[in-house]
């Protein structure tokens, strides 16, 4: 019995007819789809004397895993080993659509941490969010069991995305499109179904915010335009790179006036998280940064001026609180 299985694909040939050609099996661990109207893989085998040559899609990885089997298949069969039949996959919780995302969201809430370096409930609602708009879709199609494997399924869905719009009567721009497949894919993800992220997010472009760098004259001109205090507030903002809300939070301990840094980080008792990536300690955004001297020296007398206290914030409002709006306090000057 011939039990040798390879894999074949479709290649346009130089008069223009499509035909097939072999992988070699040395050609298989960097195998790439195929792009979309370009063919499928193939499988090539005997049954008795006939040459079956059935497509198995133009994704690799399926195509893989479909020549593992066959080939286990055939080697069961000459060896007169009888394979016992596929079990009937069990039915899961997570096979409703509906009752899977759940799970999955309840699941993100249990890393919602206490001390500023777990997720946050607000991450959390974002993911509740942007999931609904998949649900709705596979409401109006009448979709209760997951299909986030499904190529095509998942492109009407992004056609569908596209078609809906804000309270205000606008379209959704093209990042929120990726933003809400992206979460998707992580979903999916979570399954072990890397369709969405791998073969559709790339996909999915969007304007990337251009940053327009202020020059010399600007700042100059920005100085010169400041009260002291001001003045102060903003270089801290420039030499620190922090974000609005990490200058907004930081406290005197966080300043070390004899190695001049600042150290931003979580603020558990104010219910403060970072929005960052780990870094390489693990801590979330976690890091210490150099503060030039002199700037380091225009802090300490303002705080001795202000009379400020250990564990009090560095820029509060007047009424003592978290700063909300820097940014926009610059914006007139």
């Amino acid at each position: 019995m011939n039990r040798t299985v390879k894999l074949y694909r479709s290649v346009k040939r130089v008069s223009g007819a499509w035909g097939t050609k072999p992988v070699p099996d040395n050609q298989l661990k960097n195998l790439k789809d195929l792009p979309e109207g370009e063919g499928n893989y193939y499988l090539a085998y005997y049954e008795g004397k006939h040459r079956q040559m059935p497509p198995v899609g133009r994704f690799a990885d399926a195509a893989k895993q479909k020549l593992v089997q066959k080939r286990k298949e055939l080697d069961a069969r000459a060896t007169g080993v009888e394979l016992p039949p596929e079990p009937e996959p069990e039915p899961k919780p997570e096979s409703n659509l509906a009752a899977g995302i759940e799970k999955y969201l309840s699941q993100m809430m249990s890393f919602v941490g206490n001390d500023g370096y777990g997720r946050t409930k607000k991450s959390v609602n974002a993911y509740r969010n942007r999931l609904s708009f998949y649900l709705r879709f596979c409401t109006e199609q009448q979709v209760t069991d997951l299909r986030l494997g499904d190529y095509d399924h998942l492109m009407e869905f992004v056609g569908w995305l596209r078609m809906q719009t804000k309270r205000n009567g606008k379209g959704i721009s093209d990042r929120y499109v990726f933003n809400i497949f992206a979460t998707l894919g992580t979903f999916a993800l979570s399954l072990d179904i890397t369709v969405p992220a791998k073969k559709i997010l790339p996909k999915l472009g969007y304007k990337q915010k251009e940053i327009k760098a202020h020059t010399d004259r600007e700042l100059q001109s920005l100085w010169a335009s400041c009260m002291l205090d001001e003045e102060l507030l903003y270089k801290f903002f420039l030499w620190s790179m922090g974000r609005e809300q990490e200058v907004a939070h930081t406290e005197l301990g966080d300043l070390n006036f004899f190695s001049n840094t600042v150290h931003i980080c979580p603020k558990p008792h104010s219910n403060y998280r970072l929005k960052s990536k780990r870094n390489r300690n693990g801590n979330v955004g976690d890091r210490y940064v150099p503060i030039h001297a002199s700037l380091m020296a225009r802090l300490k007398e303002y705080i001795e001026r202000k009379r400020q206290r250990e564990g009090g914030l560095l820029f509060s409002n007047v009424e003592g609180n978290v700063e909300g709006t820097i940014c926009g306090s610059c914006k007139p000057l």
